[in-house]
């Protein structure tokens, strides 16, 4: 257990946030003084690496951070949808005095960045969100997140990969590393020690901003696992550009095109007694694949009911209602005819 972690999650992050510290680090020695450089001593306890970074490393630590996040929101009874978990000390040096306010974080693994850092909006100091000890109200308990922990890990962690070169899309990432380090270390300042924040104030402030990010699926298929951990990864509080390149928008993405693809083929109708019907895109590449597979029937999904398409000795009909089922094939066979 790393020194300063309560948990398991926390040493995980902690371990991750060291390892990329020590990288960049390397990197910025390396590109300063423009020689090759093999080993450099980390200030605070002289280990080397020598090892060059990879990106899996720092998506090692954003996802650890992810973790951690998901977690201490799980410990204060909080579920992961009521507002974003990640959140960034921000510096407003265009207010006088000079303003420090918390910015939500899109979470997306590759690209870890604040999101509306200069926005006017929502520009209360970072000391409003701190609630009283006793934060109950009427013997109602309410959720609270120590939010000097918080800001401090999740904005040591935002500087570490901001500064790394082979990290994030440069063009989302609006805050320099020194920039977010700098903010962190005021924050650490004006919040005491035992600073706890309650997650409607973050909710709140979240609204404010006009809600910049949205809780998404990112994985094709749920966790089975039921726990903060498998969740924090099955779900991510995303911005709207990375929420459309998640393993689920790509899958949706390939299964729309193969959609289509079959109903360019194949067409399937039902007959009810005076006019026929054709069966939507969906609902064909349903059919398709039944008949392809030999099923005795095929479950359609239809926009305000569901029905039932059986395959009879006798032919295709719709069990609810018995109406007739047919299949057309649309494939073009193109014959060219030479003349010797």
């Amino acid at each position: 257990m790393l020194p300063g972690a309560e948990d398991g999650h926390a040493a995980e992050l902690l371990y991750w946030l060291r390892i990329v510290q020590h990288h960049v680090h390397h990197e910025s020695a390396t590109a300063a003084a423009a020689v090759g450089i093999d080993d450099v001593d980390d200030a605070s306890d002289g280990d080397t690496i020598t090892s060059q970074a990879t990106p899996p490393m720092y998506t090692s630590l954003a996802t650890a951070l992810v973790r951690w996040v998901a977690h201490t929101f799980h410990e204060a009874g909080a579920t992961s949808s009521t507002c974003p978990r990640v959140w960034v000390p921000v510096g407003h040096d265009d207010n006088h005095p000079p303003t420090l306010v918390l910015r939500p974080v899109c979470e997306h693994p590759q690209c870890l960045h604040a999101v509306l850092p200069h926005s006017r909006r929502a520009m209360a100091d970072v000391t409003s969100l701190v609630a009283p000890h006793d934060c109950g109200v009427d013997g109602v308990h309410t959720s609270v997140i120590p939010l000097r922990t918080l800001a401090k890990r999740s904005g040591r962690v935002l500087a570490a990969l901001t500064q790394a070169q082979e990290y994030g899309d440069e063009g989302e990432q609006t805050l320099r590393h020194e920039c977010i380090l700098s903010a962190a270390e005021a924050m650490l300042a004006v919040l005491p020690m035992d600073a706890q924040a309650p997650v409607s104030r973050l909710s709140n402030l979240h609204k404010a901003l006009r809600k910049p990010l949205r809780l998404v699926q990112v994985v094709a298929h749920r966790q089975r696992v039921d726990d903060a951990a498998a969740h924090a990864q099955s779900h991510l509080w995303l911005c709207k550009h990375h929420a459309e390149h998640t393993e689920l928008a790509h899958s949706r993405q390939r299964e729309k095109r193969s959609v289509e693809a079959v109903s360019m083929l194949v067409e399937w109708y039902w007959h009810d007694g005076q006019c026929s019907h054709v069966f939507d895109c969906m609902c064909t590449a349903t059919l398709e694949h039944a008949i392809q597979s030999k099923l005795p029937q095929a479950t359609l999904r239809c926009r305000d009911h569901m029905q039932t398409v059986q395959f009879l000795a006798s032919g295709m009909v719709v069990k609810e209602s018995g109406a007739r089922v047919g299949r057309v094939s649309l494939k073009t066979y193109v014959f060219v005819c030479v003349v010797m």
